[in-house]
């Protein structure tokens, strides 16, 4: 066991116990491991949320509930550590749409839907539930077919089809005499069942696998990019990344592409506009526009976080802006990225925290810790 403490971002320190950190939930959730290995879950300020009694929680929290098993019985609690069901199932899963999937203890061991009450919400019952994936209508699978149904359980697409996957803009990828289509949320197929493979839309358009590689279709079905592409990305802001012949570039949605350089990596753009990009063993930044704004120089250096890109050399550390300026040189054996104004760097196999003026605000003490979040962060010593 480890001495567990929540550190403020001023220094000052709260004692949480004797646990170990397992796994992050979220960032503002993470589990804790006792002695007996026994799951307990506490936030960022360091406050248990549940006490460590339970054998797994779930990784997700969901619709503020929590899935969690003890002695294989599962049972959901609220992110105030109140019980919200029993422990009356035997199988379940997280909430989505105000409803979770759930199979009952000595059951058919088919699965039901349940609402926050434990209620089940209708008469209908499934051998597999695959959840709504952000969408109107979930999908599930009975007899081998698949169909769709709604929040209040009720089904909408009758089982009919072979395979099937959520919905995604409006249309739900699905299998029928061996082919895939689409349909709409009525059931009106809307894409001819034509494709060897499944699709899922972003900005209109969804990558698809032919016989000359990826390529692009639109929500009617039509080929607008063709299968060319020994890989492609997901169009995210009018531009996706694909590769060809071992190089990677950017093509907007008429598949044109972006500049002329091609590179043997390119990374999805970050949240400072910037994407990354390798050539030559050598990594450097392009803008939305194509322009290289950062040499390809770098033989190592992280993506943009706060607007600054951390890298390291021998026994240094650097950052530089998004104008390629180096704000901090620092000698120490490792950085981490900026997250909520700090840094998390090491010397000698301990950790501390400096500001974006390269001052150590917090001194190097810790054996293990994470990130801030919203101003807090979670730290292991030996005992």
């Amino acid at each position: 066991m480890k001495t567990l403490f929540a550190i403020h971002k001023t220094g000052n320190e709260s004692l949480i116990g004797q646990f170990e950190l397992f796994e992050t939930n979220q960032n503002e959730y993470f589990q804790i491991l006792n002695s007996q290995n026994k799951r307990g879950l506490i936030n960022r300020k360091g406050e248990i949320i549940l006490p460590c009694e339970f054998d797994t929680i779930h990784p997700s929290i969901t619709e503020n509930s929590i899935l969690v098993s003890k002695n294989e019985m599962f049972s959901y609690y609220n992110t105030n550590g109140i019980k919200l069901i029993d422990n009356l199932y035997q199988v379940a899963d997280v909430f989505e749409n105000g409803l979770a999937s759930a199979k009952l203890y000595e059951s058919d061991m088919k699965y039901i839907l349940i609402n926050k009450k434990g209620e089940q919400v209708s008469n209908n019952s499934f051998d597999h539930f695959f959840g709504f994936n952000g969408e109107e209508l979930g999908y599930f699978k009975n007899d081998g077919k698949y169909g769709f149904i709604n929040n209040q359980g009720e089904i909408i697409i009758e089982n009919k089809y072979e395979d099937a996957k959520g919905f995604s803009e409006g249309i739900a990828s699905v299998k029928l005499n061996g082919f895939w289509g689409g349909i709409n949320q009525k059931g009106e197929e809307v894409i001819e069942f034509k494709f060897e493979d499944s699709f899922n839309f972003y900005e209109g358009l969804s990558r698809i696998k032919g016989k000359g590689g990826y390529g692009f279709i639109d929500t009617k079905g039509s080929l607008v990019i063709p299968h060319q592409y020994s890989f492609a990305w997901i169009f995210r802001d009018s531009l996706a990344s694909v590769t060809k012949n071992g190089s990677s570039w950017f093509i907007d949605k008429q598949g044109t592409p972006l500049n002329s350089n091609q590179y043997s990596h390119i990374d999805q753009f970050d949240s400072s506009g910037y994407a990354r990009f390798t050539r030559n063993n050598l990594m450097g930044f392009i803008n939305k526009k194509g322009e290289e704004v950062i040499e390809g120089k770098y033989k190592e250096i992280d993506f943009f976080y706060e607007g600054l890109a951390y890298y390291k050399i021998k026994d240094k550390i650097y950052f530089i802006n998004l104008n390629e300026e180096i704000v901090i040189e620092r000698k120490c054996s490792k950085g981490t990225k900026f997250q909520n104004g700090l840094s998390k760097v090491k010397m000698k196999n301990l950790y501390g925290f400096i500001d974006k003026e390269n001052n150590l605000v917090i001194d190097y003490k810790y054996e293990s810790v994470t990130n801030f979040y919203e101003g807090y962060a979670l730290a292991e010593n030996d005992l």
